[in-house]
């Protein structure tokens, strides 16, 4: 009988509420000393933290299973509030633009970080796996960083471009991308160390002693995750 895993679920319900908290929050333009960003900017970093978390702990599989749930979970609600919002609601209810700003544009966010987040997230996850097999599990923090970075820069690319497309001037877009990018490194070089002690702590938690001569990519693998 598998051991259970104590944090998990957990894990897997924080990744999926940073998803959601990017996804309300894309519209959402702040103005910097160095110019405009995007609220979203502030909070999605920690995904690819809870990311590399979840992949060096519980396995790659693990870590894209968590994705593809992620996202099956926002197509519901994406569904759901299109379908409800639309609905024809009290003459004297004056809220209707509000719902329709925020709300209304889910579908674009969800495709334009379908497209994002499956990309960088899988090369994420992978680049982080051979590096760790490659290093034989050392140097979690330096392995969080570069994959980070690599990932961080595509999804910047991808998502600010394809959710600002006709709504923002491409000076804008441009601006927006790059100091993505710089806050998204910032958050990984920071958060590195504090990722480390948590990593340790859990497979401490879960008595989850690496293996590094199996193939952590086949499906048939067993992993950490009951």
């Amino acid at each position: 009988m598998k051991q259970q895993s104590k944090y998990f679920s957990f894990l897997s319900m924080l990744v999926l509420s940073v998803m959601f908290m990017d996804a309300i929050l894309e519209y959402k333009p702040l103005v910097m000393p160095f110019g405009v960003m995007m609220a979203s900017s502030f909070v999605f970093p920690l995904w690819f933290i809870l990311i590399d978390i979840i992949t060096e702990i519980y396995g790659p599989q693990s870590a894209k299973r968590i994705l593809w749930s992620a996202f099956i979970c926002q197509l519901i609600m994406t569904c759901v509030t299109a379908i409800l919002i639309n609905q024809k609601s009290p003459e004297s209810w004056s809220n209707q633009p509000a719902f329709d700003l925020i709300l209304g544009n889910f579908p674009r966010i969800i495709l334009s970080n379908f497209i994002s987040i499956i990309l960088s997230g899988f090369i994420n996850i992978n680049v982080l796996t051979k590096w760790k097999i490659l290093l034989k599990g050392k140097y979690f923090w330096i392995r969080s960083i570069g994959s980070s970075a690599i990932a961080e820069l595509l999804y910047s690319t991808l998502a600010v471009f394809l959710i600002g497309y006709n709504i923002f001037t491409l000076h804008q877009i441009f601006t927006m991308i790059l100091w993505s990018c710089i806050m998204k490194l910032s958050y990984s070089i920071i958060l590195a160390t504090p990722a480390t002690f948590i990593t340790n702590f859990l497979k401490s938690s879960e008595g989850i002693i690496d293996d590094y001569t199996s193939n952590p990519f086949s499906k048939g693998e067993k992993e950490h995750v009951a």
